[in-house]
């Protein structure tokens, strides 16, 4: 397994146990912007994008990089499908993917796989998508760094056992 499905199953494991709102979740592809009707997927959603990644080689074949990855939520314009249309509703339903991206960044920001070969290290931009048009969906995205090692090269050690007989009851001659 790469290091890119690996982080990509993990935060997708995670976001699905914290933040069980997000419906869908994928690789980016642009799926929001596909048609005016955006991804068609189930709403919200969120998409993980990879950045394009410089890695330093280290010593014995791992290598290290800070990686980006831009975290896409796709919402309805409307928010939250609340009957009501009172002054209050409107609010509640303008601020639910807010609501979702502070779920999201609570989520990610505590992210470490646990073997420290990936961890959150920091937010580095928050912001929407330009305005298509009259969509009917909203897409904002949260940029994130991880410190990433990557030891797929590195080689693998494998158990040798020596064994030796030495006789000591023959005599020499």
């Amino acid at each position: 397994m790469t290091i890119y499905t690996f982080i990509y199953l993990s935060l997708k494991a995670r976001i699905t146990a914290l933040v069980p709102d997000i419906k869908f979740i994928d690789l980016f592809d642009d799926q929001p912007n596909r048609t005016e009707e955006g991804s068609g997927n189930d709403l919200p959603a969120a998409y993980l994008e990879f950045k394009p990644v410089q890695w330093t080689q280290r010593a014995g074949g791992s290598r290290f990089a800070m990686m980006q990855i831009d975290l896409h939520l796709e919402t309805n314009r409307e928010g939250t499908s609340t009957a009501s249309n009172t002054p209050d509703s409107q609010l509640e339903r303008g601020l639910y993917p807010l609501e979702l991206m502070g779920q999201l960044y609570i989520a990610i920001q505590g992210y470490n796989d646990g073997n420290e070969l990936c961890g959150y290290d920091q937010m580095v931009n928050i912001g929407d998508t330009p305005n298509t048009g009259e969509g009917v969906t909203r897409v904002d995205i949260m940029s994130f760094l991880f410190r990433a090692i990557d030891n797929t090269n590195v080689p693998v050690l494998t158990e040798v056992t020596v064994s030796q007989s030495i006789n000591v009851n023959s005599s020499s001659t």
